[in-house]
Formats: structure tokens, sequence, C-alpha cells
């Protein structure tokens, strides 16, 4: 890639420290990662069935200068027992995605470039992420007034001629929505997670999907509890308050994904649904930038 054609930014970050790379001569490992087939072999038949494409790890190469940094701070910075995140702005998109190094050298043949580096970094997840985590309360607060705010009430006045507001004077109200649309705009699937928090007694909340898969948690939650549920691959769990609770899990659930596009989630529960407060968060990935 040159760079030339190109309006691209670029920012990492490696245990506490940034590195702002203004002067990046090359750029590779941004488009789509490698692709390994999945064939079975057919037993009597020519040829094979093919199964899908599994996406390989991907590799960013970046070469730079950096002559506000010294040689010891690119040293440490690039530390390959460290993750790294690297951020990349390019016109529009700007994503970000995780690695380690994999490679790091000085480019001694750069003449009058003091610090000129080439780095790698190999992230096994090979997907580019979306710089916002969409989140949304399903059952949500319908706000009845903005300030500047005028009532049509009038206040109350006290005995000693201070004013206060009339009681049960309605400025929102909870609407009971069950559903839920989230518009995954990444690429490909997407993991979720949800953060539960209970206003009273709520029997085996459950969450569905609209393809029919659900997460059902065989277990009565108390009014103050917090139950969280992150289908996220590689950062799955069920914290019930802090603590794994995967041991209340129905078995016949499911830690589904969001696909690409419109999905409709749905909470509901045995008993107490009312006294829930589902709210849900996702981040998009993407092939590539």
């Amino acid at each position: 890639m040159s760079l030339d054609d190109y309006r691209i930014n670029i920012q990492l970050e490696c245990a506490g420290k940034v590195l702002e790379v203004n002067r990046a001569y090359e750029l590779t490992g941004c488009e789509a990662s490698d692709y390994s087939p999945n064939l079975q072999a057919n037993a009597q038949l020519d040829g094979a069935t093919l199964n899908g494409n599994n996406i390989e790890p991907r590799e960013i190469g970046i070469a730079a200068i950096c002559e506000n940094k010294t040689r010891d701070f690119l040293v440490r910075f690039f530390n390959p027992k460290e993750d790294i995140k690297v951020t990349i702005k390019m016109y529009e998109n700007t994503r970000w995605i995780t690695g380690r190094v994999s490679d790091f050298r000085f480019v001694k043949n750069r003449v009058g470039n003091r610090n000129a580096f080439e780095v790698t970094v190999t992230c096994p997840d090979p997907f580019f992420r979306d710089m916002d985590s969409f989140g949304k309360n399903i059952a949500n607060i319908v706000k009845q007034f903005a300030f500047p705010f005028i009532s049509p009430i009038a206040a109350a006045r006290n005995q000693d001629g201070t004013y206060h507001w009339i009681k049960d004077h309605v400025s929102g109200y909870r609407q009971f929505n069950t559903q839920l649309n989230l518009d995954n705009t990444g690429d490909i699937e997407a993991g979720v997670a949800f953060r539960v928090e209970t206003k009273g007694e709520v029997v085996n909340p459950v969450i569905t999907h609209e393809s029919g898969a659900f997460i059902r948690v065989k277990k009565t939650l108390a009014q103050g509890d917090i139950l969280t549920i992150s289908t996220v691959r590689g950062e799955k769990r069920i914290e019930l308050n802090g603590i794994n609770a995967f041991q209340y899990v129905d078995r016949d659930s499911d830690m589904f994904q969001l696909n690409v596009g419109a999905n409709v989630i749905e909470y509901s529960a045995a008993t107490g649904y009312t006294n829930m407060a589902v709210y849900v968060y996702y981040t998009p990935r993407y092939l590539g930038i």
C-alpha cells in the first residue's frame, strides 16, 4: 500500500504508552485477511465439498520514522510480551485491532532518518472493530420534559414562603418494551453483552434472539442484583453480582451472536419481568479497513 494514495493516521497503544505514527511510509495487512478453505473429501467422487472458509490470523506491517522518540523508548514500547492496540484512520473510517509484536527492527539503510523502524503485529483475532460500542436500554424511560422547563402545574408554597414541586408530577415514565431492534453494521456476526439490573424479584430471566436461540438463567434474582451475560468470543461469561454463574444456565441455552444486519432481541422471565432493566452492548467487526 502506497501511503501517498491514502489519508492515514496510525496510533499505537501498549502497556499504557501511546505512540502516534505520523511519518509512516508503508502499511500492509489492512485489507481482507488470508482465507483457508475448509474442504471435506468426497468418498467416491472427484473433488471435495466446501464447508466454508476459515479466516486466518492477520499480520499488520508498519514502516515508519519517529524522530521525536528515542531509540530506547521504541525498543521498550514494542514489547512482544504485551498486547498492542493498533488504531488506524483511513479516509472516513477509524477502526482498531489488537495483537502482539512478532517482529521489530530498525532500518539502517535509510540514510539521514534516525529511528526508522519496521514492526509486524500479529493479530490472532483478524477482525477490525468499530470505535464505538453501541448500547441501548430495552426498557427505556420516555422523557416528558426538557430544559428550560415550564410546568403547567403551579408549585405549592410552604409556610416559610418557599416553594416545592407538587408530588406525583410526571416528568417521565418507563415503557415496558420487551423487544429491541439492533443493527449489526459489521461484515460478520458479533457477540453481544447484556447487563440486567433488577428493581424487584425476578424468576428465571431469559433473553431470546429472533432465530429462537435463547439464554435462560434458572435463578431467582433479588432486588438490586446485577446479572451480566457476554457472548463475545473469547470473553464469554455469565456472572451474578460479579461471581461466575454459569452453573445456573439452562442446558438448552445458546450463547448466540448478532447476525449481520437487523436483529430482534427480546427479554422475559417466569415472573417479575417488569422488574428487569436490560442494557445491551455490542461492537461491530469488519474484515478490513
